[in-house]
């Protein structure tokens, strides 16, 4: 009876330690470390399937996530290059309607495109001198070139921002008085409220009025040739226009001799029984204004 009783204690003894592990596992309980290190020894190891992957963070992470084939998401990088790129040239177009809104406001809507007509009052200040470029025995040294006042009137028949017509002026000078009758050409450099103008002129020139006249004297006489430079501005929507010019020309004076002249045609310088030539320069400073249809 005894020994029925020890070995059936010897037999639960033994029996019980798998039982304790069978139940452990069936709870989910982990086992203690003596049966961790057994386990491993045998060879055991935990399942790693329930563990959850977690994605490449900061610095390392990035990189052993390029290795791995990860790539972060560049859409959004992508969208805002191509709008960054956009940008300046949205700007430079803007830019460019700016530009081509202010030349057109700036263009004159009045100006001419077909035929047209232009009325020219101009007036200002003179001056000349007779002898400039070589020439004698025209009229006396006290004659020979002055400063006075100026004005005169032209008429043009114009076509596009060209125009030519007749054109007369005067110039009065204390010795002298010098007038032109001739040919006037303008031309309008562009297509604005404000623009510049070029002017020729030829013209057939001739003294008259001498403060003291030549004894028996045909009036001396010649041509004019003028280039002028200026401005012009039109008068809000109407035809009116205002302007100035600075001009220079050349003028050269012919006297026809007079042989059968006395002795008092003859004076210190100026011989009238001879002819005489003269070559001179002129300049003019002047304000205009009219129409311009």
């Amino acid at each position: 009876m005894f020994r029925r009783l020890l070995a059936l204690w010897l037999w639960v003894g033994l029996l019980a330690p798998a039982v304790v592990r069978a139940q452990a596992a069936d709870d989910g309980e982990a086992p203690t470390e003596r049966e961790a290190a057994t386990e491993r020894e045998d060879g055991y190891e935990p399942d790693q399937r329930g563990a959850q992957e977690r994605p490449p963070q900061d610095g390392a992470d990035q990189a052993a996530g390029g290795e791995t084939g990860y790539e972060p998401d560049q859409r959004g990088v992508e969208e805002e290059d191509e709008e960054a790129l956009a940008e300046p040239a949205s700007g430079t177009a803007q830019e460019a309607d700016r530009l081509t809104l202010a030349q057109t406001s700036a263009a004159d809507p009045a100006a001419r495109t077909g035929f047209g007509l232009d009325l020219l009052l101009f007036g200002g200040l003179g001056a000349d001198g007779f002898e400039v470029f070589g020439g004698r025995n025209v009229v006396r040294a006290t004659q020979g070139g002055s400063v006075g006042g100026s004005f005169g009137a032209s008429l043009g028949l114009g076509i596009g921002p060209f125009s030519v017509g007749p054109r007369v002026s005067f110039t009065f000078a204390e010795p002298y008085a010098l007038g032109a009758l001739g040919i006037d050409a303008h031309l309008r450099l562009s297509n604005g409220w404000i623009a510049p103008t070029l002017r020729f002129s030829f013209s057939y020139a001739f003294l008259f009025g001498l403060a003291d006249p030549l004894p028996e004297q045909n009036t001396p006489e010649g041509m004019w040739a003028e280039l002028g430079l200026g401005v012009r501005v039109r008068i809000s929507d109407t035809p009116i226009i205002l302007g100035a010019e600075l001009s220079g020309g050349w003028l050269a004076l012919f006297r026809d001799a007079v042989p059968a002249c006395t002795t008092s045609c003859t004076e210190p310088g100026l011989n009238l029984r001879e002819g005489g030539t003269t070559n001179g320069a002129t300049f003019r400073l002047q304000l205009f204004g009219g129409v311009s249809f």
